[in-house]
């Protein structure tokens, strides 16, 4: 080897270091900025899951409020019901006690 081709050689293998490197920081540029990009997706989709979850949890809220408004509804019903069969049961009884007594004149 002579000293021009050592010069040569290593001139060249500076330059294939300095392209590796630059290239290896490209490369963790690349990851860092991947890394961000996926960092704040995850953060919008968090965002997304928990307004999801806040908007069930108002629904499913307002569905046993509605319930409950039904429940009670329903037990008005009923007793309303029983309450108007009682008053035909008692109209029914004094109308069969007045053909009664028509019937023994």
């Amino acid at each position: 080897w002579d000293l021009g081709e050592a010069a040569a050689t290593m001139q060249r293998l500076g330059r294939e270091a300095a392209a590796f490197e630059r290239k290896l920081e490209d490369h963790r540029l690349a990851r860092a900025e991947s890394a961000a990009s996926t960092r704040a997706r995850l953060e919008q989709l968090d965002r997304g899951l928990r307004a999801h979850q806040a908007r069930f949890e108002a629904e499913r809220a307002e569905q046993a409020r509605s319930n409950s408004e039904l429940s009670e509804l329903a037990a008005a019903c009923v007793e309303e019901h029983r309450g108007g069969r009682m008053e035909s049961e008692a109209f029914l009884q004094q109308s069969e006690q007045r053909r009664a007594a028509l019937d023994a004149s």
